[in-house]
């Protein structure tokens, strides 16, 4: 009986090893690249959590633009005065009375008789609570938006600074451990193959002989 050749389909499989490690770095690169650069409104949410990435100066110094808040969701009846919040609406964005929805990260006030959540920047937070001005208004002036509970995101929970986020993700790519465990996974599914292969060639023989 002529013995076959199996260094062909070992170069297949190794190859196809080699492309999943491939996959798996670039899709951990898009990934970092989508949450610093093209988040949508800021906001990525992952079973219940979410991280905003800030783009207003609202709420500077306190919060920067570009730094990354995580977000715990929240109960409505759980609000407490002066919690940070995060929560979506319909505001006027340019001279031209057309509202976006965005995402807003603001200091909660209080929810008025009709349900509306009332919320205020960094710049009113030392406005009297019983001053209107002190609460931020949305839509336009024809047609106002009121917050309220279905627009809840959550509550801040942690700050990322920018330059901490991307240091962090430059600290891991740049770092020998990144590299030693993509060796190990190389290492390991390598050696996973051969034991397989090594097992199938047994039993084979086993057949055979039988």
């Amino acid at each position: 009986m002529m013995k076959t050749d199996s260094r062909p389909n070992r170069k297949k499989i190794i190859k196809r090893i080699a492309n999943a490690i491939y996959v798996g770095i670039l899709s951990f690169i898009v990934f970092i690249f989508l949450l610093t650069t093209v988040v949508p409104n800021g906001l990525i949410k992952v079973f219940g959590i979410g991280y905003y990435r800030v783009t207003s100066p609202s709420m500077e110094p306190s919060i920067r633009v570009n730094d990354y808040v995580v977000v715990k969701k929240t109960k409505i009846e759980n609000l407490t005065e002066g919690e940070i919040i995060i929560f979506e609406a319909n505001a006027q964005l340019t001279s031209i009375p057309v509202t976006e929805r965005v995402v807003v990260i603001h200091y909660f006030g209080y929810i008025d008789d009709d349900g509306h959540i009332l919320t205020y920047s960094e710049e009113k937070k030392n406005y009297n609570a019983d001053d209107p001005a002190k609460y931020d208004r949305w839509g336009t002036e024809s047609t106002p938006y009121y917050v309220t509970e279905k627009d809840l995101v959550g509550v801040y929970s942690q700050l990322i600074p920018s330059a901490d986020f991307i240091n962090g993700v430059k600290v891991v790519t740049t770092s020998a451990y990144f590299y030693l465990g993509i060796a190990g996974i190389v290492g390991a599914s390598v050696g996973i193959y051969y034991l397989v292969k090594h097992h199938r060639k047994k039993m084979s023989n086993k057949k055979c002989s039988d």
